[in-house]
C-alpha cells in the first residue's frame, strides 16, 4: 500500500478517535503524564478495544494487538517509516 493510500486510511478514521487513540499511547508510553482519575486499567481497555476495530490500517492494527505502542505512535506519526514486527 502505498503511503498515500496509508494516510488516506488513517485519516478516514474518525477524528476523535484518533485523537483520544494518539491521546493513550502517549499516556501508556508516558510521553504525557496520566491525568488524575484515569488509571492505566482504563487506558489499557480503550487500546485493547481500538485494537479490535476492522477500520484500522494493517499495521497499525498489529502494533496495538501485539501492545507495541511506540511503534504505533511512530507509525501514526509517519506511516511510511519503515518499521519491523
Amino acid at each position: 500500500m502505498s503511503g498515500l493510500a496509508l494516510a488516506q486510511k488513517v485519516f478516514s478514521l474518525n477524528v476523535m478517535d484518533l485523537e483520544r487513540l494518539k491521546t493513550d499511547l502517549a499516556y501508556i508510553t508516558q510521553r504525557e503524564a496520566l491525568p488524575e482519575g484515569e488509571s492505566l486499567a482504563q487506558v489499557l481497555g480503550r487500546l485493547d478495544a481500538f485494537a479490535q476495530e476492522n477500520t484500522l490500517p494493517e499495521r497499525l492494527e498489529h502494533y496495538l494487538r501485539k501492545r507495541s505502542y511506540v511503534k504505533a505512535i511512530e507509525w501514526i506519526e509517519n506511516p511510511e517509516t519503515p518499521h519491523y514486527q
